[in-house]
């Protein structure tokens, strides 16, 4: 830190109590310089600012850009777009990166989880951290021509909170209220303290994309709504052409607020994930949105440019504690204690992997916490289905077909015959497993949250909370567990309303704790996000969501 600073000393007599704490964390030595810049970000601190008090640090989180020439049209491919394109309704990782190219959230987490402002300038905690105060930005049109502002932003997370959206996800249990309080100003009152509330307001909420408040939901789920025929966002591009399975394409946005982008078009093709791998290799296509393992490897091999990003992207193996056999937690152990998990890390990604312990707190967390590893233990798993007296078991694991979880279910299959266990798989299509909604939602339950023994896919996100909320927390929407714990959730509500990172990992250790007793879900490893691209492609870095971010991408 270049410290005294006369900048800096202006900048703390004006700060709030939190602010000041981070800097005194920073020179007391608790704090790496990566951190200081990830959690001033999420205080709203700026990152000129934090790029002055972490010295040259912020050279890490600004490495020019390289430059291509203006204009062309980029060709992308994606997977089937198998679920709805309206935001409020987002779900699969398709869809999401198709949204993303019109629409924009009011931050961007970056690859190195710092906070970016997008729609919000700038934004604030009250004392506590029970309420985030947004200021946003003026001069912004959507494609349609007309003006963005507060009451849009208002409107948009009123929409959200309501029981028909995905994004309960995200918000249940958090956002109490939402609303202007200045000419360009919105205040989020929360249902308790949040540490890291502005990061769900980010691409890692999808569905959080601003829409003007004249947007109406679909009624009909099964036609097109206003946003897959219009795709009126106030991203850098707009909606050219829909053509459904045959492709979207889009045109630069001229007005766009954040300066005309430098490509002209964009187009994208719907391809599955060998066929996407194809089309690169040949030239069909200039970047593929993910690619599994081996799809990496041909493209290596093919001189393609291959661009992993390590995030927390993981699967999910729910085990219904509410049901026989699984409601007996000896059960749960012995199924976790079956599974090999540095050989499914590297059977099914490669080095693109990491080995998991049964929690969502990936190793890349800054508060993760060091906690004895869960190893496969043949006989151990043997003795505590004998002592549950469940011997001789049969069970169906559910999955659908993507990427690798089809051969993971069959891998986890074939390890739980070995301590007696019969499991049969069963794989869905992507289109039947996410037919339905949510819990607490109106209507059909999807098979992937009815299911008592399955797998599903979470993206990369910047922080765990959303894993945590949705999938674990007593009533969370995605919790197809059923787990319910008094003690979990005390432990949850601490983490997140810690206002530091002492006190985040203090609670985050107790959660993996807590998370290796209970095991109601088996997170045997995290993997790589990997996009790659042709040669001519200058400037692209994946998100860990499937987010695609084409601002500053060139093509020669």
């Amino acid at each position: 830190m270049r410290y005294p600073n006369e900048e800096i000393e202006n900048y703390r007599r004006g700060a709030g109590e939190l602010e000041n704490e981070l800097i005194d964390e920073y020179r007391a030595g608790t704090l790496t310089r990566k951190e200081l810049i990830q959690r001033g970000s999420v205080l709203g601190m700026s990152i000129p600012l934090l790029g002055l008090l972490g010295g040259t640090a912020e050279r890490a989180f600004a490495a020019p850009m390289a430059v291509g020439q203006r204009g062309g049209r980029i060709r992308i491919g994606t997977a089937s777009i198998d679920a709805s394109l309206e935001p409020p309704l987002l779900q699969t990782l398709a869809a999401i990166s198709v949204t993303q190219i019109s629409g924009e959230q009011l931050v961007y987490a970056d690859k190195n989880a710092v906070l970016r402002p997008r729609l919000a300038t700038s934004w604030k905690p009250s004392r506590g951290g029970r309420s985030w105060t947004f200021q946003i930005r003026r001069g912004v049109r959507f494609h349609d021509g007309k003006p963005m502002t507060a009451d849009d932003v208002v409107a948009t997370f009123r929409r959200l909170l309501g029981p028909d959206s995905q994004a309960q996800s995200s918000y249940k249990g958090v956002i109490d209220s939402v609303r202007k309080v200045g000419p360009n100003a919105v205040r989020f009152d929360l249902e308790a303290p949040n540490g890291l509330f502005p990061y769900l307001t980010g691409q890692m909420t999808y569905q959080s994309i601003i829409l003007p408040r004249s947007y109406k939901m679909p009624t009909d789920l099964s036609k097109p709504g206003e946003f897959t025929s219009k795709m009126n966002g106030t991203g850098p591009f707009r909606l050219k052409e829909n053509r459904g399975p045959g492709g979207i394409s889009w045109e630069a946005n001229p007005t766009y607020w954040g300066g005309r982008p430098a490509l002209d078009e964009v187009d994208m093709q719907i391809l599955d994930d060998q066929a996407r791998v194809t089309a690169l290799q040949s030239g069909q296509i200039d970047l593929a949105v993910q690619v599994t393992y081996e799809g990496a490897r041909q493209l290596q091999r093919a001189g393609k440019k291959v661009l992993p990003i390590r995030v927390a992207n993981h699967r999910y193996l729910n085990m219904n504690v509410t049901k026989e056999p699984f409601n007996d937690v000896r059960v749960r152990q012995a199924i976790a204690l079956a599974l090999d998990r540095p050989g499914l890390a590297r059977g099914l990604w490669g080095q693109y992997a990491e080995v998991g312990n049964d929690s969502p707190m990936w190793p890349g967390y800054p508060y993760t916490a060091k906690v004895p590893q869960r190893k496969r233990d043949l006989e151990r798993a043997r003795a505590l289905l004998r002592a549950a007296g469940k011997e001789n078991l049969k069970v169906t694991l559910t999955c659908y077909r993507g990427f690798e979880m089809a051969d993971y279910a069959q891998r986890v299959s074939q390890a739980l015959r070995q301590i007696g266990i019969d499991c049969d798989v069963k794989v869905f299509t992507s289109v039947q497993y996410f037919d339905g909604v949510s819990f607490g939602a109106n209507g059909k339950l999807a098979p992937w949250l009815a299911t008592d023994f399955g797998i599903v896919d979470y993206g990369g996100r910047p922080v765990p909370t959303t894993y945590l909320n949705a999938g674990l927390k007593s009533g969370g929407v995605w919790n197809s567990a059923r787990y319910k714990s008094k003690a979990f959730d005390r432990i949850l509500a601490n983490f997140i309303g810690a206002p530091d990172l002492a006190g985040q990992r203090k609670y985050a250790k107790q959660l993996q704790t807590q998370l290796l007793k209970d095991t109601p879900v088996i997170y045997a490893y995290f993997y790589n996000f990997i996009a790659a691209t042709g040669a001519n492609v200058r400037g692209y870095v994946p998100g860990g969501m499937a987010d695609i971010n084409l601002r500053g991408v060139t093509i020669r």
